[in-house]
């Protein structure tokens, strides 16, 4: 119960449920009040149904009862029944003064949960020697927006980094770039020419035919060896050209501002996986199967999960087990969340099964988090086919599309380090809002013209609301700091809606956090912009002549930009003063 606002409101309706002889919890009618959808009506809708069927009464009859006792308590303007509904309307002064205890702050207050959960969230997991592309993005932005709600939500987070360095497909960046004795040209970023090799050496081998794709097979197996054996000429490649990819890995992350508290390769726990599946076949929990070592999940209708094929090399489960081992014993966390595609929901399915299988108590604390992939307009992306779109071109035509934007504007009145500073800042916003807006199960159409505008359900517009705020306080001559507020002074619909929207911050935090869902905190941040421009557009703030009306308005104002604020920094939108 994270809004106090709704809290009070809920103690009233059981102390006037008890005054009737109805006993109910206060936290099971907590659960049943949402936001009114229809605001004329009223703040607040308590759903009657579960009360009503606990005191054995007709819904409607109990909202009947409820609306005229709850009439007459002064702190609630109105109480109207509405079939199984009750819409109630708190007064401003109630709600204001339970929000004005942070006026003075820039920031809310976190939650003070009494049950801190210790999380490890692996995200992001870009393979070293291939294309950091904007579908990558997703899975940052929404494993790191998770990291900034849990952390919001009084719990304790450890972000993880996971990245794929060995396998076929860094051999085979290699294998083109040794046989062709290749360079990144001066001034081209090597973590990108990488990509570019890997999606050349890919094309060729699936161009060759007979004994050349043979010779070929076998020449990139060489590679292979070298890496996993820690020696030879393709070895010492592989160090130096990995560097590259991770130094553009964090090159994104500082542009996104995402930050890990660890940095994992799949070549840190190789001689560890290679171990575990040595350990666990001589304790009989893993058989051997046509030369390859694995588990049988058949009982699971989970098939074979191979650990070990029939020529030695292990695979992503038997890295991921041994993976999952460290983790629980040096972090210790309460859940380990994977956030990765849905399309390897059967092999985390095959991971978890496994390692409870091998009696890892711990299995049943792993938890993968699927989400859909990310599109173009012209479909499906594909590291190996080459159509994806580069992350790194793609900041450069996001800013240079912002600039153009903000020229157009400013043009006249900004200096060019002005611009590029708020360009940057917007297309971050676009691509982080982007992202997280929409449910993690649904799949994402990357669009950058909407993505950039700066109306309706975009970053953007979050900006351009928060620099209003900032700009309406600029030109304003009142100190909300100085001098009581009235809050009874603010009795509009979009007053009244505005003020119960803020309160609800923290408890749309809790419900972001239990779903693992950050879209749903996304969208109350959009609704907390739309509400804040429909109060603009209602009621004069600054040039209202009544100087306790005035003074009401903007303390409200100013509870707006620490609330949006928050919501932005949660969100990971850089705030903008002036836009």
């Amino acid at each position: 119960m994270y809004d106090k606002t709704k809290t009070l409101l809920s103690e009233k309706i059981a102390v006037t449920l008890a005054n009737a002889g109805i006993e109910a919890a206060v936290t099971d009618i907590y659960e049943s009040i949402e936001a009114c959808p229809q605001p004329h009506l009223g703040q607040y809708a308590f759903k009657t149904f579960a009360v009503a069927k606990q005191a054995k009464m007709n819904p409607k009859d109990l909202g009947t009862t409820l609306a005229d006792k709850l009439s007459a308590d002064k702190e609630i303007t109105a109480a109207e029944q509405s079939g199984p509904y009750l819409n109630i309307t708190l007064s401003a002064s109630v709600i204001g003064n339970i929000l004005e205890q942070g006026i003075t702050s820039t920031d809310v207050m976190p939650i003070a949960t009494r049950e801190p959960h210790r999380y490890l969230i692996e995200h992001s997991q870009p393979n070293t020697h291939k294309e950091m592309h904007i579908g990558h993005t997703r899975n940052s932005v929404l494993g790191d927006t998770l990291c900034r709600l849990l952390k919001q939500a009084g719990h304790h987070v450890y972000a993880e980094n996971y990245h794929g360095d060995e396998g076929a497909h860094v051999a085979k960046c290699l294998w083109y770039i040794g046989k062709y004795n290749l360079a990144p040209a001066k001034g081209e970023n090597p973590g990108t020419w990488l990509g570019r090799m890997y999606v050349a050496s890919t094309t060729e081998q699936e161009e060759a035919q007979g004994d050349d794709a043979e010779r070929i097979k076998g020449e990139i197996s060489d590679v292979l060896k070298q890496i996993e054996e820690r020696h030879g000429h393709y070895y010492d490649m592989w160090k130096e050209t990995r560097k590259w990819s991770l130094d553009m890995f964090h090159e994104v992350y500082g542009w996104l501002d995402i930050k890990f508290d660890g940095d994992t390769c799949e070549s840190d726990v190789s001689e560890a996986s290679s171990q575990v599946v040595e350990d666990y076949l001589a304790k009989g929990v893993f058989i051997k199967d046509q030369g390859a070592i694995g588990a049988d999940l058949s009982d699971k209708n989970l098939g074979f999960c191979m650990l070990r094929k029939s020529d030695g090399r292990g695979l992503y489960a038997t890295k991921d087990l041994a993976l999952a081992l460290r983790r629980f014993e040096k972090e210790k966390p309460d859940t380990c969340v994977y956030v990765v595609d849905n399309r390897q929901s059967h092999h985390f399915k095959q991971v978890f099964a496994t390692l409870d299988l091998m009696g890892f108590k711990e299995a049943e604390r792993c938890y993968h988090l699927a989400y859909e992939m990310v599109e173009t307009k012209n479909g499906a992306m594909s590291s190996r086919k080459g159509n994806i779109v580069p992350i790194l071109q793609l900041i450069d035509e996001l800013e240079s599309h912002a600039k153009n934007i903000i020229k157009e504007r400013y043009g006249t009145e900004w200096d060019e380090a002005k611009i590029d500073d708020v360009a940057k800042k917007i297309s971050c916003s676009a691509v982080r809002y982007g992202m997280i807006k929409v449910d993690p199960e649904s799949k994402i159409v990357f669009d950058m013209d909407s993505w950039l505008t700066m109306e309706g359900h975009t970053g953007p517009y979050l900006q351009y609301v928060y620099a209003r705020i900032s700009s309406l306080q600029r030109k304003s001559e009142d100190n909300t700091q100085d001098g009581t507020v009235n809050w009874a002074k603010l009795d509009k619909t979009s007053e009244l809606q505005l003020l119960a929207h803020l309160s609800a911050l923290n408890e749309s935090v809790d419900h972001s956090c239990k779903k693992l869902k950050p879209n749903i905190f996304a969208s109350y941040t959009y609704e907390l912009a739309r509400k804040f421009n429909a109060f603009y557009a209602e009621c004069p703030i600054n040039s209202e002549p009544d100087s306790e009306t005035r003074h009401a308005r903007a303390a409200l104002v100013q509870l707006s930009k620490i609330y949006l604020g928050t919501a932005m920094d949660l969100l990971g939108i850089p705030r903008i003063e002036q836009m």
